[in-house]
């Protein structure tokens, strides 16, 4: 019973007065003075410093030629991939084709965008289907397959310069940039032809440009080999010619 009571009424102070009497023995301690050193940072090498210079600059030029052999490999399987299909399309002029697209269809996103035409011409890095009086124009790195539609279909003859009017003939040779600058035709057997440079013909006239997730009609104002400005509503809308799905003008 005494036990208990000890237990119930001792308490453990709240607050030690300063003047307490010490019961625990506890020895008088000061905290030494501190004294100033040096401080120095911890080596980031073994290496002597020039050696370590010399190791840090090959490093860097270690990872940058892998960056550059990554991108370029990048660029190498597109450039494949836009040959191969440049290749199929210009042995397919005059042809009825279905494309697929890699875009999502607008009704069915799960599914994707089909496109059709009769193939008019095969650019660097474009094709042009027509469709009555309209143009379609589709970046070759878009299409994931292209189905033919005519298997027996008489193709158009190609843009050859074996067979020429003698006139013309003359004039390419004689007043050779003056006469190709004007055709695209004979941009593209001569030099080739990219997408943004034959959208230079197209500047002041309409253009609808079809992107994965929406739709600008307006009036083509600039080409660049990247992009597309085209004002609509009184604003001008740049387009990365990476984010077209095609393009549709009409003659």
């Amino acid at each position: 019973m005494a036990k208990k009571q000890v237990r119930e009424t001792f308490r453990c102070p709240e607050i030690v007065p300063p003047d307490a009497p010490d019961d625990f023995c506890i020895p008088e301690f000061r905290c030494p003075e501190r004294i100033e050193t040096f401080k120095f940072p911890s080596p980031t090498s073994c290496l002597p410093p020039e050696e370590t210079e010399e190791l840090e600059a090959r490093i860097d030029a270690a990872n940058e030629l892998l960056l550059d052999l990554g991108l370029s490999a990048r660029r190498e399987d597109e450039e494949r991939r836009e040959e191969a299909r440049r290749e199929a399309f210009e042995g397919l002029i005059g042809q009825n084709v279905e494309v697929e697209l890699d875009c999502p269809n607008e009704n069915n996103p799960e599914k994707n965008r089909v496109v059709k035409g009769r193939v008019h011409f095969a650019g660097e890095d474009f094709v042009i289907l027509r469709r009555n009086e309209k143009q379609v124009l589709i970046p070759l790195l878009k299409i994931c397959s292209i189905d033919l539609q005519n298997r027996f279909a008489e193709p158009e003859e190609n843009q050859q310069l074996i067979d020429i009017d003698p006139c013309l003939r003359r004039a390419i040779t004689f007043n050779f940039g003056e006469v190709v600058s004007q055709s695209p035709q004979l941009i593209e057997i001569f030099f080739g032809l990219r997408l943004g440079v034959f959208l230079l013909t197209f500047l002041d006239q309409r253009i609808k440009a079809v992107l994965e997730d929406e739709v600008i009609a307006g009036k083509l104002v600039e080409a660049t080999q990247d992009s597309l400005t085209v004002c609509q509503n009184g604003g001008n809308h740049e387009i990365p010619i990476d984010d077209v799905c095609f393009l549709a003008i009409t003659d």
